[in-house]
């Protein structure tokens, strides 16, 4: 089973299942990711807790994929961390 899923004081969002039609577990790579980032994530997430929010993954492939991290730059334009390098503008207070 590959799930996904993001925890916050406020909500939880998902699980999101990463799965064929027949139910069977997909490899999650960079295009996957970005599908479940722009079509579950960004619908589920409402604008005003992106700003309550830290983003933070570990350094995946498919996480710290240029795809993936252009996706992230537009709905967290200060608050993300990644594994790597990958990281915010500004430190959290």
């Amino acid at each position: 089973m590959t799930v996904w899923c993001a925890v916050y004081s406020h909500d939880i969002i998902g699980p999101y299942f990463f799965e064929n039609e027949e139910g069977r577990t997909l490899t999650v790579h960079e295009e996957r990711h970005k599908v479940m980032l722009e079509t579950f994530l960004r619908i589920d997430l409402h604008p005003r807790q992106q700003d309550l929010l830290c983003f933070q993954q570990d350094g995946a492939t498919a996480h710290i994929a240029d795809i993936s991290m252009e996706v992230l730059r537009t709905m967290f334009p200060e608050t993300r961390y990644s594994f790597r390098g990958h990281h915010l503008a500004r430190p959290l207070s």
